[in-house]
């Protein structure tokens, strides 16, 4: 595992040691190498410190062969028999009609965020969608964040409204289910991950209105028959980005770019962040392999920030532009913030396909 000691110097430990690394020479892979990842190393040790020559992270476990290791045992602690599994997956491959709605950043406070939901409800009645995931942030302001910012019983009010509006719809209030998971910027006991569900104070009258409303942690975990759902709100790139302690490595393509507009490279480059992003979480089986000062966790519940075994879709909320990747067996995508352009994505699990589309 990478760390960094007091006097700014990268090392490399395991249970019984550690040792000091020079990564002035190291051909890497891509992906966003930060203090506290696990990665491979080639290299040689001269004077006590390991020249690294080549550096990258764990290759991907499938989720099939994570399964085997376990032995038949559900992480989530579902116990299904043989038979039971073959009904499932049977009636599963005849849900054609399931449909996930994903929005993430939805600015209740926000008079044209509010107009643009009453829209796609008003147009989502007849299609009756399986489930509506709404992420945080619910508000433009943070809550209680001095001066301008949103208090709780702001919040509440917000959320009431959305309970309002949604029972105007009665088709979804009656066939949708609702999942809201919080935002960065959302009330909660702490910072640290996982993130407490919004509190009961502000969600009670929503729930009252409209009682298919579930308040999630984040992150939070769906199963929708055989398929493993895994939802993230973090603004996580950006905090990659920023304690990266390489530059992600440029494709051929990019670097073709750089020599003839460098200011079209980093447009060019900006896109494929995502792509190296992915990988990362991927590779580390972990949402957020950054050092607790970066983002603190409860280690009582880290193994909620693991991607072990790796789910069958990866959603990302976050505040960069929308994107849709696969990696491994894995598919990702972020449907970009709802309040900036009212984009969001239409998730079909029975074919495992995303659709992204906008309340124009």
């Amino acid at each position: 595992m990478l760390g960094q000691d007091e006097r700014k110097r990268l090392y490399l430990e395991d249970f019984t040691s550690r040792i000091i690394v020079d990564l002035t020479n190291a051909v890497y892979t891509k992906g966003l190498f930060t203090v506290n990842c696990v990665v491979l190393v080639e290299g040689e040790v001269v004077d006590d410190v390991f020249h690294v020559q080549s550096m990258g992270f764990p290759p991907p476990e499938t989720k099939e062969a994570s399964l085997d290791v376990l032995g038949g045992i559900d992480p989530l602690g579902v116990e299904l028999s043989a038979q039971q599994r073959e009904q499932i997956q049977s009636v599963e491959a005849n849900d054609h009609h399931a449909t996930f709605i994903v929005l993430s950043d939805v600015h209740l406070d926000d008079p044209n965020v509010m107009s643009k939901l009453d829209e796609l409800f008003q147009g989502l009645e007849s299609v009756q969608p399986t489930l509506f995931i709404l992420m945080g942030n619910f508000t433009s302001a943070s809550i209680g964040g001095g001066a301008g910012s949103s208090s709780l019983q702001d919040l509440r009010e917000y959320l009431e409204e959305l309970g309002d509006l949604i029972v105007k719809y009665p088709g979804i209030v009656d066939n949708s289910r609702f999942v809201l998971v919080p935002g960065p910027n959302d009330p909660g006991s702490s910072r640290a991950f996982p993130r407490h569900p919004l509190p009961d104070l502000c969600t009670r009258e929503l729930i009252r209105k409209v009682p298919s409303v579930t308040c999630s942690t984040n992150p939070c975990r769906i199963r929708y028959y055989t398929r493993d759902i895994v939802i993230f709100r973090d603004d996580l790139q950006q905090k990659m980005q920023r304690h990266a302690i390489l530059p992600p490595m440029s494709s051929e393509n990019e670097g073709a770019a750089e020599e003839e507009d460098g200011e079209a490279a980093l447009s060019v480059s900006q896109t494929h962040i995502s792509k190296h992003l992915v990988k990362t979480l991927i590779d580390q089986a972990h949402l957020c392999p950054l050092p607790l000062i970066a983002n603190p966790i409860n280690w009582d519940f880290d193994a909620s920030m693991q991607l072990f075994p790796v789910p069958d879709v990866l959603i990302l909320g976050d505040s960069t532009e929308q994107y849709q990747l696969g990696y491994s067996s894995v598919g990702v995508f972020h449907p970009s913030p709802f309040h900036v352009d009212f984009s969001f994505v239409f998730y079909r699990p029975s074919t495992n396909t995303t659709e992204f589309s906008r309340v124009e």
